[in-house]
């Protein structure tokens, strides 16, 4: 059902059902039927607007989100992901935001049946100071026009400047420390501090040491250690400054980078969506290495995934992998262990997660 609200601006309803009333019975009869006619045709375009829009907001995991409190200069950046759990192909003609704080990037445009793609939106706080919201207006063309709307928010404090903005710790090979400075500068109370510096990483280790304090102004420098034992993979997270500030506490510092091997895979894991019962999927990974190898071997515990990988010395392999739902609906997350024939670091790994439901794929309504 949709509710559809009429307004009527050039007379009220009481004048208008006086008309209606006075007119003779055969120009009454086919006025009523005009109008309801046009009402119908106006109701039916909004309902059909209202479903166009929900179909394509079914495939983002979340579509708000809160950058919360963050230091002027940093690099904060947000991924919007969205999988096409229909049997149409779609395709998104474009993406815009409201408001010049907010950076928008498409990862893949065009998406086919369990296809995934990220809306990337990073946070301008150089330019933008203060609270900050943006509408990030996603436009679908394919296989019919709608949008979706995706709502960005922060504060942006004047009184907190970080430099440089991200804990960058670039391409790190694996077994290899690595430590980057961050400079941190605050002008306003006497007696601000920070209190403490957190991460959900175990990884990092940190070292906070106030360089000067004049007055209201306080500096300090922030040393982040990535420690000789952290896995492959990517580094895509924070860390939070604990303060004394009553009205702010929490400010977020991004940390980026990647842990090397000498083998590396891509994607580092792989996403397969929503799959259902009986159908069949197929991806493929790319393994990598500076030096020509071969596979030996691919395993996982779980024998809904089939490998082929092909023979031959070569730096680089394309390996299809092929999955197969059966079993219980249910989710998976299944680590899948690659074998080389390098004497070091032989051996690499990646996850791959799905969701097993019943039914088939719809299609867009």
């Amino acid at each position: 059902m949709c509710e559809l609200t009429v307004r009527w601006e050039i007379m009220d309803l009481e004048l208008l059902s006086e008309r209606i009333w006075n007119r003779d019975r055969a120009k009454r009869g086919a006025y009523i039927k005009r109008t309801m006619g046009l009402f119908l045709v106006v109701a039916l375009v909004v309902c059909n607007v209202g479903e166009s829009q929900e179909w394509a907001q079914k495939m983002f995991k979340t579509t708000t989100y809160n950058f919360g409190n963050l230091a002027r200069g940093s690099k904060p950046e947000f991924k919007f992901d969205l999988t096409n759990r229909y049997k149409d192909e779609v395709h998104i003609a474009g993406v815009r935001s409201s408001c010049g704080c907010t950076i928008v990037e498409i990862t893949k445009s065009t998406l086919k049946h369990l296809e995934t793609g990220k809306i990337i939106c990073r946070f301008d706080t150089i330019s933008h100071i203060g609270a900050k919201k943006s509408v990030v207006t996603v436009t679908f063309d394919r296989p019919y026009t709608t949008e979706v709307q995706l709502m960005v928010s922060g504060f942006v404090r004047r009184d907190v400047v970080m430099q440089p903005g991200v804990v960058e710790f670039g391409q790190v090979r694996k077994g290899v420390a690595v430590e980057r400075k961050i400079q941190i500068e605050y002008a306003g109370r006497p007696d601000w501090q920070i209190v403490d510096v957190r991460s959900n990483n175990t990884d990092y280790e940190v070292k906070l040491e106030p360089s000067k304090r004049l007055g209201g102004r306080v500096s300090y420098e922030l040393l982040v250690r990535l420690k000789e034992s952290s896995p492959p993979g990517y580094l895509h997270d924070h860390l939070t400054l604990v303060t004394n500030d009553p009205m702010s506490d929490m400010i977020e510092i991004p940390v980026e980078g990647r842990v090397l091997t000498d083998i590396t895979v891509s994607p580092a894991s792989l996403a397969l969506g929503d799959i259902c019962i009986g159908d069949r999927i197929l991806k493929k990974i790319v393994v990598r290495s500076d030096k020509p190898f071969r596979i030996v071997d691919i395993r996982c515990e779980d024998d809904c995934f089939q490998f082929l990988p092909a023979g031959g010395l070569r730096k680089t392999h394309i390996v299809p992998i092929t999955f197969v739902a059966q079993g219980k609906p249910g989710r998976i997350n299944q680590r899948i262990h690659i074998e080389t024939d390098l004497d070091q670091e032989r051996a690499a790994e990646l996850v791959a997660t799905a969701t097993i439901i019943t039914g088939t794929p719809e299609t867009v309504p």
